[in-house]
């Protein structure tokens, strides 16, 4: 009876327990987060009864939270990834709803300022459609300023969208941190309460809205939580600690996570997920993008436009001027873009070029042309070489193998530069082309050469062809004119000059001088020809043979002077040779000892240094010159140098100093050896120009104090002859029959009569009685008047009156021997005044032209209209120079020559020319519209080095400035032409049977509507018209369709960027729909376990309650029957 009893009352508690579950579970059908409940009933332990077990009733196990890891995680991460689209969705929809507003968007603007443009070009002189222009193009910079403005606005809520939810995740983090402080209390899972878990469970779904998150859970239920791909990385919920998250302030424009921003700072970069990874996506994927795309279309199209604007001519007949500018203080381009001009004037409407066909074209094929070219960024191609033309900053080039030359460098149009070559070996040449083959310096190229060289890897153009046409030419038969050179040169020079108030005057001009390297002794053969100086071929220079034929001395620096020297009459140039030793003072130490020319110069002894007067640099000066008593000279100059000399050229050994501990150093610190001699060309200046145009025959004129005033008259010379002269009245009479002849008679009488002789002199020239004045203010007229000559009664006239220039240059060159002066008519008809080579072998001494002062200090005006002073050296080289910088230089080339039989023609080379001591060049020292290329031809190595100044041509300015001829020469030929020169710049061959023929020369673009026929002509000129032509503008309507962006055009790349963003909304839109499908399943899975279901609660609860009823009925009965038994008692 007890035991029913107590399994009745045991059974109604446990099943009040399970009721109570259920009705908790119906209770929290609607609670978020609330994971539904279940008892666990087991069977009491059975007890034995005799030989059986019998049941004791049931028991409340436990009541377990109906809960499933897996899709609890699933749902997170499902969570997760629907959370992560609404953003893209809703921000994505908004930016192409903003680009594609027809008031806000681009496209509208575009077809605006592209319909303007195309209205301009049809009548580019007005200046309302000038005007409306401007306007269109401003429309389009301020809808570039507005999407940029939208878009900052979309970027700036992002980021506020950001930083709202970093401050929900800190939110939640801290929250479970409090939940693990609160699951602490219990050591296991089984012993914590069901409630704190769905809260902890609950927040960990709320955070996965928010962000993606990684968990791992402690054996009693605390969560840590990572934000990262792993568990350590990103951890932001570590038990009872949660670390916050936010944004990075130190980076600027951008969104950057970090975990503690505010503390010990740790990135955040692979957080994804949720909100949070959807704002990051669509900043990624869209916003960033978007932003970069317009940026580029802004930066694309202002470029664009301003290239076009640029090479184009404005109203003004300028240049044009950017159309588009961008705010520097602004940072994205779109926002920053700004019109540079406010002129309607100053659009560039005209092309920079213009072209002309010929008035006797046969056909009608018309031409337009446009520069395509482009600025170069260097003045040389080869970054090896450097500007430093000394030989030590050289490159070496190699010619070797089958290779018949090497490239050097590429010299950009514009760039003077003087390329040198050293070490050449014999038949090495530098050449100089164009890149249409036109050779300008070197040798003519062989056969092979030309092969090899002719490719465009070398810079040639595709169809190029060879020219030898202006090789080594300068001036008028150079290539355009130009002055360059090949060889060695020497330019005048310029003397600092100063007026009497110490103000800079005008630099005076020195004489051109050359100097060689030392000079050893050469056995090889230099042919004559091989060297021309100043256009004079020189001699040949030979060693001195036996009659064997055997070299028994070579030629040394005396030989070379001699050379120069025996043309020096008509190279106007002399030599001479020196032998001179430059050491700074400051190497020098006159402890060391000097032995030079095997004498010992020794060192200053105590006595000496001890002197009062002692001083290193002159003791040793003073030793050296008392040593070799004038044989070899030492001296410092104004330069700081201690200078050697050897007197007549002679080398200059330095010996090395015996009984010293190191015996190859010396007080001079030189290199022990033999210092050879070297040789001077110096420029012969005798000559000076006098303009025809200021001649004066009436005025007198002196040369060198000779006057040339005179009154020559014709008279017989044995007949009667008297001379009337001066106040009063003086006769002086020669009868006939006179020994002497009646001429010689008079002129004799004359100078000996007092009254004459002071202020006349009187001679017999050219079978003539001459007068002349001592006074050099007389003039010819003066003379005529004041003598009356008489022959044989009858009156004589002077006859040596000066009528024209060749009468004074007759005049002039009588009195050559007393002047040292002869006359002649230069080139340009003009008067030329040279000093005699007899009296003045050097070219130095002074042309005097007077007369001087009159009695009052003043100028009397003479022949010439020169004002009368000495005319020395640098006043006739200025007179030189005016006539042409090339008549005053020192240029040394190379000649042709034939050798051997049958005779070959050869021609002289660098090699040659560094035997005698000179370095080859090549000089382009005046720039050159052209690029041109260098290459080193010959087998060998030679060394190359270059300087030069100015910066490289901007290729469309310059050609701007030069006007050229395209003429069709034969049915596939054309040549381009120099108009200013006639040099033929390019000679190339064509398809006649293109459609339509294009041809580039130099970056200009030429484009012919069809093939021309032979003769027909085009000229190209730079254009000045910036009203009266439309092709710069049309090329601004072209742009319209011009792939500038990824092969698409402005407007249609525009229209991508829109598509672009729209099928990124769309994907997210169908992400969105399928990520919600996978939730709406995630959330039933879990449910099905942990979510409460009202019919199968409502089944429990039943059961539950009948189970509960009939342990009720059992207690009853089972009282009952106690109180039954106890009544029976």
């Amino acid at each position: 009876m007890s035991d029913m009893l107590g399994i009745s009352s045991g059974a109604i508690g446990a099943y009040q327990r399970a009721l109570s579950t259920v009705s908790n579970n119906i209770a929290n059908v609607n609670t978020e987060g609330y994971s539904r409940q279940d008892v666990v009933l087991a069977d009491s332990a059975p007890k034995k009864m005799a030989s059986m077990y019998m049941g004791t009733g049931v028991m409340l196990q436990t009541i377990k939270r109906q809960f499933d890891a897996f899709a609890e995680s699933n749902l997170r991460s499902s969570t997760s990834d629907l959370s992560s689209q609404k953003p893209m969705v809703d921000y994505a929809k908004r930016v192409m709803d903003i680009m594609g507003d027809k008031s806000i968007g681009l496209s509208s603007a575009f077809d605006d300022f592209f319909a303007a443009a195309g209205a301009l070009s049809a009548d580019p002189a007005s200046t309302v459609l000038r005007t409306s222009f401007l306007r269109s193009a401003d429309g389009v910079a301020a809808r570039f300023g507005e999407l940029s403005k939208q878009l900052d606005l979309v970027s700036t809520e992002t980021r506020q969208g950001i930083q709202s939810v970093a401050d929900k995740v800190n939110t939640l983090t801290s929250q479970l941190a409090l939940i693990n402080q609160g699951l602490t209390k219990s050591p296991n899972l089984e012993g914590q309460p069901a409630e704190l878990l769905d809260r902890r469970d609950l927040t960990l779904r709320q955070l996965s809205e928010l962000t993606r998150i990684k968990t791992t859970y402690t054996s009693n239920g605390l969560v840590n939580v990572s934000l990262g791909t792993t568990m350590t990385d990103g951890l932001v919920v570590s038990g009872i600690k949660a670390r916050p998250i936010g944004i990075d302030s130190q980076v600027k424009d951008k969104v950057e996570l970090v975990i503690d921003p505010y503390g010990k700072t740790e990135t955040l970069a692979n957080a994804s997920g949720g909100l949070l990874g959807g704002y990051q996506s669509f900043i990624a994927q869209v916003l960033e993008p978007t932003q970069k795309s317009l940026d580029s279309l802004a930066k694309t199209f202002a470029n664009e436009s301003n290239t076009i604007q640029q090479n184009g001519i404005d109203g003004y007949g300028q240049m044009g001027q950017d159309l588009f500018g961008f705010d520097p203080s602004s940072t994205n381009p779109a926002a920053a873009i700004r019109m540079s001009i406010n002129d309607g004037m100053r659009i560039s409407t005209a092309g920079q070029f213009r072209v002309s066909e010929g008035n006797s074209n046969v056909t009608t094929t018309r031409a337009s042309v446009k520069f395509t070219g482009v600025k170069p960024s260097a003045s040389l191609s080869n970054t090896q070489l450097v500007n430093n033309p000394n030989q030590s900053a050289g490159v070496t080039f190699k010619v070797d193998g089958s290779r018949v030359y090497t490239p050097v460098t590429t010299l950009s149009a514009g760039v003077k530069a003087a390329f040198y070559l050293d070490q050449a070996e014999p038949g090495q040449q530098l050449q100089v082309l164009t890149r249409d083959g036109r050779q300008v310096l070197g040798q003519t190229l062989t056969e092979t050469e030309k092969f090899q060289l002719f490719t465009p890897a070398n810079g040639f153009t595709a169809n190029a062809t060879y020219s030898d046409q202006y090789l080594n030419q300068s001036g008028v038969n150079g290539y355009r004119g130009l002055d360059m050179f090949y060889g060695a040169k020497a330019d005048v020079l310029y003397a600092q000059n100063f007026d009497q108030n110490g103000v800079a005057a005008q630099p005076i001009p020195m004489p051109a001088n050359l100097e060689s390297a030392r000079i050893v002794n050469n056995e090889n053969l230099i042919a004559a020809g091989a060297i021309v100086l100043n256009g004079i071929p020189l001699d040949a220079l030979e060693p001195t043979k036996d009659a064997q034929g055997n070299v028994i001395a070579g030629w040394n620096a005396t030989d070379v002077r001699n050379l120069i020297n025996a043309k020096s009459d008509q190279t106007h140039i002399r030599a001479e040779v020196f032998s001179q030793i430059h050491v700074p003072v400051s190497k020098i130490d006159v402890s060391k000892g000097l032995v030079l020319n095997g004498v010992s110069i020794g060192t200053p002894s105590l006595a000496e240094q001890h002197a009062a007067d002692y001083a290193p640099l002159t003791w040793l000066a003073k030793t050296i010159n008392t040593a070799f008593n004038g044989a070899l000279t030492a001296s410092t100059n104004a330069k700081g140098e201690f200078v050697l000399e050897g007197t007549g050229g002679d080398p200059i050994t330095v010996n090395a100093v015996q009984g010293s501990k190191n015996p190859s150093l010396n007080a001079l610190d030189l290199a022990v050896g033999t210092y050879n001699p070297q040789v001077r060309m110096v420029q012969v200046v005798r000559d000076m120009h006098v303009s025809a145009s200021d001649l004066d025959f009436s005025k007198p004129l002196q040369i060198n104090g000779v006057n040339f005033s005179e009154a020559a008259y014709e008279a017989s010379d044995t007949g009667n002859l008297s001379v009337v002269f001066g106040s009063p009245l003086t006769t002086v009479q020669v009868n006939a029959g006179d020994p002497q002849g009646s001429l010689q008679a008079m002129a004799t009488a004359l100078n000996q009569e007092p009254k004459f002789n002071t202020d006349y002199k009187a001679a017999v020239v050219a079978g003539r009685l001459t007068i002349s004045p001592l006074n050099a203010t007389t003039t010819d007229t003066d003379l005529a008047n004041a003598f009356v000559v008489t022959s044989d009664g009858v009156a004589q006239s002077p006859k040596t009156k000066i009528k024209d220039i060749n009468g004074l240059i007759a005049r002039i060159n009588l009195q050559q021997a007393q002047t040292g002066v002869v006359a002649s008519l230069d080139e340009n008809l003009d008067l030329k005044l040279s000093t005699t080579v007899t009296t003045d072998p050097n070219g130095t001494t002074n042309i005097s032209i007077g007369p001087g002062k009159d009695a009052k200090g003043e100028y009397i005006p003479n022949a010439l209209g020169l004002e009368p002073r000495d005319y020395g050296v640098s006043d006739r080289l200025a007179s030189e120079m005016a006539y042409g910088q090339t008549q005053t230089d020192i240029r040394m080339t190379f000649g042709s020559y034939t050798e051997g039989n049958p005779p070959v023609k050869k021609l002289g080379d660098p090699s040659e020319l560094a035997a005698l001591g000179f370095r080859t060049g090549a000089y382009f020292e005046g720039g050159n519209p052209d690029d041109l290329l260098l290459f080193v031809t010959g087998k060998g190595s030679a060394n190359v080095s270059v300087g030069f100044s100015g910066e490289p041509d901007n290729p469309r300015d310059s050609l701007r400035q030069q006007s050229l001829l395209l003429k069709f020469t034969a049915t596939d030929r054309y040549s381009i032409i120099d108009s200013k020169t006639g040099t033929v710049l390019a000679d190339r061959h064509y398809d006649p049977a293109t459609l339509e023929p294009v041809i580039d020369f130099n970056g200009l673009q030429i484009k012919l509507t069809h093939a021309p026929s032979v003769g027909d002509s085009y000229k190209i000129d730079g254009n000045q018209d910036g009203l009266g032509n439309n092709t710069n503008m049309l090329d601004m309507v072209d742009l319209n369709k011009k792939p500038v962006l990824d092969g698409k055009s402005v407007a249609n790349s525009y229209i991508d960027q829109i598509n672009n963003v729209g099928n990124l909304a769309q994907q997210a839109n169908i992400t969105q729909q399928a990520m919600t499908v996978v939730n709406d399943q995630a959330i039933a899975a879990r449910d099905k376990v942990s979510g409460v279901n009202l019919d199968e609660e409502a089944a429990a609860l039943i059961r539950y309650q009948q189970a509960y009823q009939a342990c009720a009925k059992a207690l009853q009965i089972s009282g009952q029957l106690f109180d039954t038994i106890e009544q029976i008692r």
